[in-house]
């Protein structure tokens, strides 16, 4: 615990602090600071709870709507102007600092100064500009007052209710807890772990073990902060994007449907603060985090699901939703099915190598594009399992207990990459968690496809190994969030009106050998729709090859819809001119969307970093 947290809290101040702090670099500065907050925090919950920043919330609260709920939903996930502003005011310090920073380096030694008037540093030995001085955290913590000596009897007034401003100068602000986990893969594939559970995350879960599957776990999110505007003053349709506006999506009672989203998404977030551990459930998390979104998940039939919210009328939305998108995989046809029924036939009467011998021929002749690529996905199958019978299963049929990238690896890269091999001068596969650039929300995203040239994001693809319930609902939330993302990015395309009447975007969810097209679309006013689309496997072995057929022609359609989207854009060997590396059209980069669906748009919501 810093002596800087001796004053008055009214005193605290995060510019005067990291002045004073010896620590370097700026990291382990704030580092310090928020492990301190903490710390006080922990040491006097009895304060905390009295100064009405946890209880005392659901009690200002007088209905499911309006600014009291925006302004749950601002607390529960840190939108707080305060700590924004903290984070604000340290890094134009850091900024500052760095401009007038000076390294001198030479045999003897290095010397780190600060010119603004911080701290000046020597070190005598010659050692790395990054190590930290020889003073520690721990030195810290030994030579100053327990934090539960630190609290004055002024400050431990009980307080009076007066405006939100008057808080701020009352309480020490401390990290608010996150309701909603994570949606970080890194934290969430091992289902079966231990999770650890901060005494100020009530909204927390046990460890999956004891608790039925719907349980969601304790995640690190992998956002950046999302600032909205104050939440005293927005209602909670605001918050969301809603607008009242003439709408051909409504009940059969009048109400608009996006008005039934808003209405129970508002009513559930009020509810499940009041609920225990263990009725937060996946299931639960994952409406929130869509409804909060303004999407419609038609997936959602599970207990606690939208579909509740619709009654009776759940299936004619689906049914509307449906007419007018299309998520239905056309057959193999000619030539393609012929390939395939020989290939069927010769592996039911186990002539696998006969089959190889089929298939390699076909690859060397010249045909058109898709026939070669079922030809070798059927052939790479084949040889795989020639090569290892047993590359999914046990000897004994049971199901190897294998990785999410031995999944991949294996069968699922390989597979998609025949079926886009014909597409690559347009079109990008990018594997392995790399990071989505769709908002300032940065997102590990397993499968990545991108215009070549434009850099434009068409799909996301999630895979995972073989999950529980509660992974794989929480996977979904994750997939068409992260969708939802990708099709707001293209709709800021300029794009024709006819162009974005299609404009849904697919992805796929993969859970070890099984898998299913999902998809988003913008359909209203804010009114967004999750859709489900074929659900395929891939074969385990070469006794079910057959499943393959139905998963090649689930990736065609995928694979359509992709290519549709990236043709929407100027042919990549313009951008790829030299010329255009020197003479651009400024003109060009100015261009706004000018279709009906640009007012449309509606933020996404994600769990703040760090939550």
């Amino acid at each position: 615990m810093s002596e800087y947290f001796n004053r008055k809290p009214e005193n605290w101040s995060i510019l005067d602090f990291l002045n004073e702090c010896d620590l370097e670099p700026f990291d382990r500065k704030i580092d310090f600071y928020i492990k301190s907050l903490r710390a006080i925090a922990d040491s006097d919950q009895d304060s905390l709870k009295e100064s009405g920043v946890t209880g005392g919330l659901l009690g200002r609260l007088t209905g499911p709507t309006g600014a009291q709920v925006a302004y749950l939903v601002a607390m529960l996930f840190g939108w707080d102007g305060k700590s924004e502003l903290d984070r604000k005011k340290a890094k134009d310090w850091e900024e500052n600092r760095s401009r007038g920073q000076v390294t001198i380096t030479g045999i003897s030694g290095t010397v780190n100064g600060n010119i603004y008037g911080g701290n000046f540093i020597g070190l005598t030995e010659l050692q790395d500009n990054n190590k930290v001085p020889k003073r520690t955290i721990d030195d810290y913590f030994d030579s100053v007052t327990p934090p539960s000596h630190i609290r004055t009897s002024e400050y431990n007034h009980k307080r009076q209710r007066g405006p939100r401003q008057d808080l701020y100068k009352q309480d020490i602000r401390i990290k608010p807890f996150n309701p909603w986990g994570s949606d970080n893969e890194e934290d969430s594939n091992n289902d079966e772990r231990d999770i650890r559970i901060e005494p100020s995350n009530p909204l927390g879960s046990d460890n999956e073990e004891n608790s039925n599957e719907e349980f969601i776990d304790s995640e690190s999110e992998d956002d950046s902060y999302y600032v909205i505007k104050n939440p005293e003053t927005i209602s909670f349709d605001e918050y969301v994007g809603v607008t009242h506006n003439e709408s051909d999506w409504t009940l059969k009672d009048g109400r608009r449907v996006i008005d039934v989203l808003t209405k129970n998404t508002a009513e559930l977030v009020k509810s499940i603060s009041a609920k225990s551990k263990k009725e937060r459930t996946a299931c639960i998390i994952s409406v929130i985090r869509l409804g909060l979104s303004s999407i419609i998940d038609l997936s959602s039939e599970f207990h606690n699901g939208m579909y509740n919210w619709f009654g009776n009328e759940w299936n004619d939305i689906k049914e509307k939703v449906y007419s007018q998108v299309n998520m239905t995989p056309n057959f193999f046809e000619g030539e393609t099915k012929t390939i395939v029924d020989t290939v069927e036939e010769m592996c039911g009467l186990y002539h696998y190598v006969d089959a190889r011998e089929y298939l390699f021929k076909i690859r060397n002749k010249k045909n058109t594009p898709m026939v070669q690529q079922i030809a070798t996905a059927y052939f790479h199958v084949i040889d795989k399992f020639l090569d290892n019978p047993h590359l999914f299963i046990e000897e004994s049929g049971k199901l190897k207990n294998l990785s999410e990238m031995e999944f991949v690896i294996n069968i699922i890269a390989p597979i998609l990459n025949d079926v886009f091999n014909d597409v690559l001068d347009i079109l990008n596969l990018r594997w392995g968690e790399t990071v989505s650039a769709i908002s300032d929300r940065r997102r590990k995203i397993d499968l990545r496809i991108v215009h070549k040239c434009r850099e434009i994001e068409l799909s996301h693809t999630e895979c995972a190994k073989a999950p529980t319930r509660a992974k794989a609902i929480r996977d979904r939330s994750k997939c068409l969030r992260t969708e939802k993302g990708v099709l707001d990015k293209f709709l800021k395309e300029d794009l024709s009106d006819e162009a974005v009447k299609d404009s849904v975007i697919l992805g796929i969810q993969f859970a070890g050998l099984e898998g299913q097209i999902i998809g988003v679309d913008l359909l209203d006013n804010g009114l967004y729709f999750g859709l489900e689309g074929p659900h395929f496997s891939f074969p385990a072995q070469l006794s079910n090859i057959k499943c393959l057929r139905n998963a090649l022609e689930a990736l065609y359609f995928f694979k359509e819809n992709v290519v549709r989207k990236a043709n929407l854009f100027p042919d990549p060997k313009k951008y790829n001119h030299a010329y255009n590396k020197i003479f651009r059209n400024n003109l060009e980069s100015q261009v706004k969307a000018k279709h009906f669906k640009t007012k449309f748009i509606r933020p996404t919501h994600f769990t703040p970093k760090g939550q």
